[in-house]
């Protein structure tokens, strides 16, 4: 296996607007359901998909995913496995993606969070550039991706992703909120992240102290730099993320606080929940 995306969620209703509208399970419907199809366009047989489905209600492959190909894959962490590791958080973004990896089968990997959107065109590009990093043995280097945002308004009544393929098709990128990433002080925001298979190994991933949404981007990219070469931005090589914007308000009670991990490698030695038994979907 070539490639593998590592996206988390749970189908619920976090982000959602002032009348229940717009929440994880709208924004998931509609980027993990585009992606299904781009890659099912992208026909190459070493590329996967692992979600790690963090306690919903309702599974999201049951609910949320139109079609289940065989490159799609479902990890799923049960509400009462989860709550041992959430602590108060809506659910640990840093295990999850951790889980994701755990189960994933990729030389190279990229996280990316449940609300991108990647044009197939931006896709193919991606592969491409992965394979040649794969081609000249580049086993060291590391890309963080920046984001453009689409307005809510744009996204949060669509019924399907096919409705939105227009406007993405005719999008002025100048007419959006760009979030630039810093390569020299990386301050976040990013979109993706794309490492080697053995980076996440050799640090033991995202360090599961920080069940919170916030810095855990910062944090892994402090430890990753010790080691490795921030080699760019994907967005420079042609490689567009889109954020299906939910941002309304900012509540600082669910950030983390600006923690950096001493260790190089973060966890201990049953990072992403390697004890747990989990459900393969």
């Amino acid at each position: 296996m070539l490639l593998s995306i590592l996206i988390q969620g749970k189908n619920d209703k976090y982000g959602s607007d002032t009348s229940g509208n717009g929440g994880v399970d709208q924004r998931l419907r509609l980027t993990l359901n585009q992606l299904v199809s781009n890659v099912k366009k992208l026909n190459k047989n070493d590329i996967e998909i692992v979600l790690c489905d963090w306690g919903s209600d309702k599974k999201i492959v049951d609910h949320l995913l139109e079609d289940k190909p065989s490159f799609f894959k479902c990890v799923y962490v049960d509400h009462e496995t989860g709550k041992k590791y959430s602590k108060k958080a809506n659910y640990s973004i840093s295990h999850a993606y951790n889980v994701a990896f755990r189960h994933s089968s990729g030389e190279y990997v990229i996280y990316w969070d449940s609300d991108c959107w990647i044009r197939y065109e931006d896709l193919e590009r991606l592969y491409n550039f992965v394979k040649e990093l794969n081609n000249q043995k580049i086993y060291n280097q590391y890309y963080w991706g920046s984001r453009y945002h689409v307005p809510r308004e744009i996204w949060n009544d669509a019924d399907s992703y096919k409705n939105l393929i227009p406007y993405f098709d005719n999008i002025n990128l100048l007419s959006i909120k760009h979030d630039k990433i810093f390569l020299n002080g990386f301050d976040g925001r990013a979109m993706a992240l794309l490492i080697h298979k053995d980076m996440a190994i050799s640090s033991t991933g995202w360090w599961e102290e920080l069940p919170y949404w916030g810095v855990q981007d910062i944090e892994f990219n402090d430890r990753l730099s010790r080691i490795y070469t921030l080699a760019g931005d994907l967005e420079d090589i042609g490689i567009v993320f889109f954020h299906l914007n939910h941002h309304d308000h900012y509540d600082v009670q669910f950030m983390n606080a600006n923690m950096r991990c001493s260790n190089f490698a973060a966890n201990d030695e049953n990072w992403g929940l390697r004890n747990e038994k989990l459900n393969i979907i």
